[in-house]
């Protein structure tokens, strides 16, 4: 089942973000292009080490890593996590911690924004919350 689907320029820099707070990053033109619809893909092994238990939980995609961007990290329990996308433009291949997790959390969701943006946030439940970023310190 697909589970995460990102839209990306082949020279962007593809994030991929596990469950435990790790990132990785590939060049979009690195990963293999197979346009026939009936293509099996390829495991994300193959790009990085992922341990045992350790899954992908979030991909953006970014062109650019700008200081004035930011990448917003949520976590299963609600906590929240702003940090410069420059910090991001030379992740080691061995992949680097994005965001240190209490125990029993495990990040969820990753996305790109600017002190412009808003954020909303939704619960399994439907409960919502809508909060500017440049609420958030980095």
């Amino acid at each position: 089942a697909v589970r995460l689907l990102v839209v990306a320029d082949t020279h962007d820099n593809l994030l991929f973000f596990t469950n435990r707070g790790k990132v990785f990053c590939v060049k979009c033109h690195e990963i293999p292009a197979d346009s026939s619809r009936t293509a099996k893909g390829m495991a994300v092994i193959n790009l990085f080490p992922v341990a045992d238990g350790e899954r992908i939980t979030a991909m953006v995609a970014v062109a650019d890593f700008r200081p004035d961007d930011y990448l917003l990290m949520a976590t299963y329990r609600g906590e929240v996590k702003k940090t410069a996308a420059d910090k991001f433009a030379s992740v080691r291949s061995s992949g680097l911690i994005a965001m240190d997790l209490e125990a029993g959390d495990e990040l969820v969701a990753v996305g790109l924004a600017t002190d412009q943006s808003d954020v909303i946030l939704v619960t399994q439940e439907g409960q919502s919350i809508r909060f500017a970023v440049s609420t958030l310190r980095a």
